[in-house]
């Protein structure tokens, strides 16, 4: 054997290891980076939106730290987003305050938008799907749904809705009205006995550290960049025992994805929320950077971005995050 055919096998194994040292650090690199994201309106001294603008007329800090923008998506990038809303009994009431939400919502598409419309309860019913041609009928059909008293699978509606937007690129956006009270929320751990008028359950509020279901839904959501607003009718049907169960679980799952929740303070807002989400997504720029701290410590991290020219003012989708 000559020394080429003894170098041979060394230099083999030599690309094998190069081979497999790159491969192993760029699978650190996909750990220990934690890509960030949020929507910000850039707006002038006389409150008109301001188009043309790029990442480096922005400046965004972490907890009072500058961040590298590593991309910015412009306002004209086409908005994929599912309208969608609960049709259990406990939504009844605002009925005809959706149908003019999603009719106003509807009004604001761009050309390159596209929407779907959907109602869960059980299952989830599409009404639309990606701008079809039965669009302009939607009011109607939302008009003639049934609201039926049955249990409300929130959390599916919100994997469903998430496995939808995979059907399309670009920027991504849910938004739901919804009481958020899915039926996990709530377990029976016994009943009341009445002497002579019989029983009724005894229920349990789940912990949100006990709920495995919303913490597999809050793992999705934080792993796909989907946006989620929340409309919470002013008058939620929740557990008396602790009304805000459904509320502090919407508030986690729109901190993950860069969306909010909105409280309506009266049924009557339901309108004005949703035209103020369509018209944000309209004129919102998306702006991504790597965090410098990536580890999961479970602490609320502050997110400020600036523009850097005198006088535009700048409103965020979120003001930050929990890194769980």
């Amino acid at each position: 054997m000559n020394a080429r055919q003894h170098l041979a096998p060394v230099l083999l194994l030599g690309a094998l290891v190069f081979l497999v040292h790159a491969r192993a650090q760029k699978e650190n690199l996909k750990v220990d980076v934690l890509w960030v994201s949020v929507d910000v309106a850039v707006s002038d001294s006389n409150g008109r939106p301001v188009h043309g603008l790029a990442k480096d007329d922005f400046v965004v800090y972490e907890d009072g730290q500058l961040q590298e923008i590593r991309s910015l998506s412009p306002i004209d990038t086409p908005n994929n987003v599912i309208l969608l809303f609960d049709r259990t009994i406990s939504t009844r009431h605002v009925r005809p305050l959706i149908q003019m939400g999603v009719t106003q919502f509807l009004e604001k598409l761009r050309p390159q938008d596209q929407i779907v419309v959907a109602a869960f309860g059980r299952t989830v019913d599409t009404l639309l799907n990606w701008n079809g041609p039965e669009i302009e009928l939607i009011p109607r059909a939302i008009s003639k749904l049934v609201w039926k008293p049955v249990p409300n699978n929130f959390y599916e509606a919100l994997e469903w809705a998430i496995k939808k937007s995979r059907e399309v690129q670009d920027r991504k956006a849910v938004v739901v009205l919804t009481d958020g009270m899915d039926k996990r929320i709530m377990e029976m751990t016994g009943s009341l006995k009445f002497p002579g008028r019989g029983s009724i359950p005894k229920v349990r509020v789940v912990p949100i550290e006990e709920d495995r279901s919303f913490q597999n839904v809050l793992r999705t959501i934080s792993r796909n960049q989907v946006r989620f607003y929340f409309i919470v009718p002013s008058t939620q049907v929740a557990p008396r025992i602790q009304p805000d169960a459904p509320l502090v679980r919407m508030e986690q799952f729109a901190q993950a994805s860069g969306g909010r929740m909105a409280v309506a303070k009266e049924s009557g807002d339901i309108p004005a929320l949703y035209e103020r989400i369509a018209a944000d997504s309209a004129e919102s720029y998306t702006l991504n950077y790597a965090s410098g701290k990536p580890k999961k410590d479970g602490v609320f991290r502050e997110i400020e971005v600036r523009a850097k020219r005198p006088g535009l003012q700048v409103r965020q989708s979120r003001t930050g995050y929990f890194m769980n």
